[in-house]
């Protein structure tokens, strides 16, 4: 169950990244700033990154514990 919960929290951070990057897009138009939307695309990459590591992190939780080096507590 936690690995699925490692996967939700990866696709809800991706989200949080993608309302930011459309709230930064939306304050660069209507401001004429174009360093906005430079912030909002750097959001959205950062939580592509952030999103990558939570998912790859379950991943790795679930083949050691396949191979028996790691031993979850139920």
């Amino acid at each position: 169950m936690k690995i699925t919960q490692n996967y939700l929290l990866a696709a809800y951070t991706v989200l949080l990244g993608a309302l930011a990057c459309v709230g930064w897009l939306f304050i660069g138009q209507s401001d004429d700033a174009p360093g906005a939307g430079m912030i909002g695309f750097a959001a959205l990459l950062s939580s592509f990154f952030a999103a990558y590591r939570i998912a790859r992190m379950a991943t790795a939780k679930r083949q050691l514990q396949q191979i028996g080096v790691l031993q979850l507590k139920p």
